[in-house]
């Protein structure tokens, strides 16, 4: 398994992303949500990104994904060490997802990409 995302809920995208930038992260997309809601997803020089998220919710650490190669295998040797899901795997449009919670209540998502 691998970092591949951690999401956090914002108060201000715009002090968020500026933030962000002084720590070496570049702006990747931009998502416009309904309700003036914005995700903005953010890059540095190795693999995992940042995803910001502007919604209203209370801000700070929402989630971590983790990208794995046999989300099942994962599932099943998670499980069997008292892990215990409340999503997944469930096919998404890059592959298959499943979601747990840490024990501060953090999501963690496991993620398979297919080709």
């Amino acid at each position: 398994m691998k970092i591949k995302y951690s999401t956090i809920i914002v108060d201000d995208m715009d002090k968020s992303v500026e933030f962000y930038k002084l720590l070496g992260f570049n702006v990747h997309q931009v998502f416009n949500l309904p309700n003036d809601n914005k995700i903005t997803l953010m890059e540095s020089k190795g693999e995992t990104m940042i995803e910001l998220i502007d919604n209203g919710d209370e801000a700070g650490l929402f989630s971590v994904g983790m990208e794995v190669e046999d989300i099942n295998k994962e599932i099943e040797d998670l499980k069997s060490k008292g892990v215990e899901f409340f999503l997944g795997p469930t096919k998404i449009s890059v592959g298959y997802l499943a979601m747990c919670k840490d024990p501060n209540g953090a999501t963690i998502v496991l993620i398979q990409h297919t080709d």
